[in-house]
């Protein structure tokens, strides 16, 4: 897993969200590797400082540091492989965790972003109970592949032009149900690129299908990322993921867990909220 020291987190900032209530700004270093085609688009070396933006609807859910990995799944038990990977039509299961494209009932529509056709998701009040996933259509469910420069499996939506097409990879949604309750939930995001103002919307839901909170990622770059629930409670189970990112991008090494204690929060000392 990658991990991001509170001091390295890009720095937070007002979302796409019309109801965001609470902002955060914080700064980081952005990468530096040369620039090679990947399924994600070009890799991005020399890209400026990025500033992320982060915003919670309801503040339920804050960005905490990672670390903490009580339970993990870094998708090395399925099968993947370079290059366009392999497509899954149905729903995946690896390390407990199950991935599809949507919860059920979310609304799916496309949405345009530099010229490509991405998957979005509406994040709605509740859902069906009991939770259940909802795989999308033929070669536009879910794609498990080694990026470009990696040797490990990572997991990625298929957007609507669809596998193998490497323009899908990274592009569609993707979702996840919990075997188990959980305190905190974080991945690693591959294949972002902060300089093309990419945005990001992550629906948390509880076992009841009832949604927790919103949260909403702008100029992100690669790296991990971890949420857990603002009050200490214990019920994470579903986590829907849509994004705008030049190229898309891909997820690796999910870890939740209920054990937060000794976690430190983000350190602020350099933050300047705005209202």
């Amino acid at each position: 897993m990658i991990h991001v020291s509170a001091g390295s987190v890009p720095s937070l900032g007002a979302g796409r969200l019309k109801a965001m209530l609470a902002l955060i700004l914080i700064s980081s270093l952005p990468s530096a590797s040369a620039a090679t085609e990947t399924p994600f688009g070009p890799e991005s070396g020399s890209a400026p400082q990025a500033t992320m933006s982060v915003s919670s609807l309801r503040q339920e859910i804050e960005l905490i540091p990672c670390g903490l990995c009580e339970n993990m799944v870094d998708f090395e038990d399925v099968l993947g492989g370079p290059d366009a990977g392999t497509p899954y039509d149905e729903i995946l299961v690896s390390g407990n965790v199950s991935f599809a494209e949507r919860l059920t009932p979310q609304p799916l529509s496309y949405v345009e972003f530099l010229d490509n056709t991405y998957d979005e998701l509406e994040c709605l009040a509740s859902l069906d109970a009991p939770l259940t996933l909802l795989p999308g259509e033929a070669n536009q469910n879910t794609v498990v592949f080694h990026s470009t420069n990696l040797t490990e499996n990572v997991i990625a939506g298929l957007g609507p032009s669809g596998w193998p097409d490497l323009v899908s990879i990274g592009e569609g949604a993707l979702a996840l149900i919990l075997p188990t309750d959980a305190a905190y939930l974080g991945f690693d995001i591959v294949g972002a690129h902060p300089e093309f103002d990419n945005q990001l919307w992550l629906c948390f839901y509880d076992r009841n299908a009832t949604l927790i909170d919103i949260v909403s990622l702008e100029d992100f770059n690669d790296g991990c990322y971890a949420f857990r629930r603002s009050g200490g409670e214990i019920d994470i189970a579903a986590l829907s993921i849509h994004n705008l990112d030049y190229g898309g991008i891909g997820y690796d090494d999910f870890c939740f867990g209920v054990e937060t204690t000794g976690v430190e929060d983000v350190d602020f000392s350099r933050v300047k909220s705005m209202y």
